[in-house]
């Protein structure tokens, strides 16, 4: 399951919790996730991933 999936999995909470979107929004996620990505965690380089 990858962050994005798993974000996504809470929005419908969120969005109860918090209200439309355009009244926030998840920059920072989707930033952080553009970090994660490139984290070398399995000995690849350049942020290729194992499926």
């Amino acid at each position: 399951l990858t962050i994005n999936h798993h974000l996504s999995m809470h929005y419908s909470s969120i969005f109860k919790h918090f209200g439309p979107a355009y009244g926030w929004w998840l920059f920072a996620f989707e930033q952080f996730n553009g970090k994660l990505e490139w984290v070398n965690l399995n000995g690849h380089a350049d942020g290729e991933m194992e499926y």
